[in-house]
């Protein structure tokens, strides 16, 4: 009917080979895949009453299936349907891997919707007409007509700006995402989402501190092998730091495992000769260390297609990294492989982050005084650990004021090329669920940096990159299991937190290389940045000095020329200002391709 017709016209795709749809037995709603490419797959319960549709991977899938009584082959979705009759919404709870899932339930007339806890697993939503669309991308809902491309203007300014803090909107007016570890329930007279994730309640407790590493060490490796139970070679990201180097350490010891299904593991890693983020050294000392091969690309060269071909879900999005290079797709392509490795997270896990507040709120002044003198930190940084701890252990009124004041400061920092009617205002930031409580000062900060837009945004932009090269992207750091550890390790375990400390730096340490667990430096890709602009110059000038400007709405044309041409004439080394450039004009790119795939719509009609 309608429905099946609905979702024929979004799972339908270039990318997407013959798609496979269910419908309800009433024919009020209706699943779809396209393909079984990234773990896609459907299943109906109760004579089409309960349909299912999930993507991505289910770690304990066959612990599910035991505690179900299913058999060992049942699919993700057959275990997921089975999950919910069961659980209802708590099934959630239950579930561990990389995933976006929709459930039909046609007894109660709902739709239950989820991203995994860290929104590895895309999901997306819009409204119109009584009827909700669910999709994993963007560009399923725009090409299948539901929403218009008209741009939300909170988002391309918070992209603007590098300040991308919004969880539930998409650069799409009409369309909204389902933040990371979140449920979207939808009934006939509401449609909400809400936070199932939960902090640890229970401190975890060690009779050392080398057992708690192990510990660690024994939980790490279990996130990188469960991302390596795949058919295909798996690349690993590597840069030549900790959070790269560990996770192909750890990779490099399992990928003689075949046995029990372990994927052969290679290594990427950009190079940047000349350049003052050139990691070769490091990488040359992985490589001496592990087995798996190192292919290396050339970083100082970017390519222009972020331009010339930007991705219609979002600005920015063609080349999420620094370099504006991507040749781990040319790697990945060339020897099989299906699925990278990226390290993002591990500062987010495993820096001793508010270790020292729980050390005041204890009383704790002798170990306060070795962390600092211990620390190797120059008078400077001792002064900002200072200030940062006396932030934190201040009084919940005195935090609020500080906050509110560093905002306003913030707004005196708007660039003048920003249009006045869409004016940069600091975002306050994601407020926490209500109901959340923490066992102390750390966890909290830990949680809040975890819960935060700008590791969203980083995921999801990785991920949509990942996906467009016909690659799945995985975060080891990410792992649920790892991140409850973590969260609940009282302060008294964690490293003391001099420069550049890590929890995974000293649990991994017989793992590592010498070198990167000696190294307390950490590359700064600014460079490569500044690199990326001058090489791109032509076609930003093109873009900025041309006839046609899109980006009115929200760029002053004349004042981002004078700044093309102040970098022109000296080039900055303030990230921001070359950020903010190449900003400017993927934001202008982007709406050209806005405007170009209206026209094909048109045309199209």
């Amino acid at each position: 009917g309608r429905a099946a017709a609905a979702v024929a016209r979004m799972v339908r795709s270039p990318r997407a080979a013959e798609p496979t749809i269910l419908a309800s037995r009433d024919g009020i709603a209706a699943i779809g895949v396209g393909s079984a490419a990234t773990g896609a797959s459907l299943s109906s319960l109760g004579g089409g009453n309960i349909l299912g549709a999930f993507e991505g991977r289910l770690d304990n899938i066959s612990a599910l299936r035991a505690d179900l009584g299913l058999d060992s082959a049942a699919s993700a979705a057959t275990v997921l349907l089975s999950a919910y009759d069961r659980w209802a919404d708590a099934c959630v709870l239950r579930l561990r891997g990389d995933y976006a899932f929709v459930v039909w339930d046609g007894r109660d007339q709902k739709i239950l919707a989820a991203r995994d806890p860290f929104g590895v697993r895309p999901l997306h939503y819009a409204t119109a007409d009584r009827q909700l669309s669910i999709a994993s991308e963007v560009d399923q809902i725009l090409g299948a007509g539901f929403a218009d491309a008209i741009p939300d203007d909170q988002m391309v300014v918070e992209f603007l700006m590098r300040d991308c803090q919004t969880l539930d909107r998409t650069f799409f007016r009409d369309i909204s995402r389902v933040p990371p570890g979140h449920l979207l329930i939808a009934t006939a007279l509401e449609t909400r989402t809400l936070d199932y994730r939960r902090p640890p309640v229970l401190k975890l407790s060690f009779s050392s501190t080398q057992e708690c590493y192990e510990a660690f060490r024994d939980k790490f490796f279990t996130a990188v092998r469960r991302r390596l139970l795949v058919k295909a070679p798996v690349v690993v990201q590597l840069s030549g730091g900790l959070d790269s180097t560990s996770i192909l350490c750890a990779a490099d010891q399992m990928s003689d495992d075949r046995p029990q299904g372990i994927a052969s593991v290679i290594a990427a890693s950009a190079v940047f000769p000349g350049l003052p983020c050139d990691e070769t050294s490091y990488i040359d000392a992985v490589s001496r260390h592990v087995r798996s091969p190192v292919f290396r690309w050339d970083g100082t060269f970017p390519s222009e297609v972020e331009f010339l071909e930007p991705l219609l879900a979002a600005p920015g999005d063609r080349i999420p990294w620094a370099s504006g290079t991507e040749g781990y797709v040319g790697i990945a392509r060339s020897h099989g492989a299906g699925t990278v490795l990226d390290g993002t997270g591990g500062d987010q896990i495993g820096l001793p982050l508010g270790t020292e507040s729980d050390e005041f709120t204890r009383n704790d002044w002798r170990h306060v005084a070795q962390s600092l003198l211990m620390s190797n930190f120059s008078i400077s940084q001792t002064l900002r650990v200072l200030r940062w701890t006396a932030g934190v252990t201040s009084p919940d009124w005195v935090r609020r004021f500080y906050r509110r004041a560093y905002r306003r400061l913030q707004n005196h920092d708007v660039p003048n090329w920003l249009a006045p009617q869409v004016s940069f205002r600091a975002h306050p930031g994601e407020q926490l669920p209500k109901g959340h409580s923490f066992l102390s000062d750390a966890q909290r900060t830990r949680w809040e940096t975890l819960c935060a837009g700008p590791l969203a945004r980083s995921v999801d932009a990785k991920q949509r990159h990942a996906a467009w090269s016909g690659l799945d992207m995985a975060f080891p750091f990410l792992d649920w299991d790892l991140v409850q550890f973590t969260l609940a390790l009282p302060s008294q375990y964690w490293p003391v937190p001099r420069w550049r400390a890590r929890l995974h730096r000293e649990a991994l340490r017989p793992d590592l290389p010498s070198e990167i667990y000696l190294r307390r430096s950490k590359a700064e890709f600014s460079s490569a940045m500044t690199n990326r602009v001058i090489k791109s110059i032509g076609i930003i000038s093109d873009l900025l000095e041309g006839e046609t400007w899109q980006a009115g709405r929200f760029i002053d044309q004349k004042l981002a020329r004078r700044l093309l041409v102040s970098f022109r004439d000296a080039p900055s080394r303030k990230f921001v200002a070359v950020y903010h450039l190449w900003a400017i004009a993927s934001v202008e790119a982007w709406l050209r391709r806005i405007l170009s795939y209206r026209i094909d719509v048109v045309r199209g009609a």
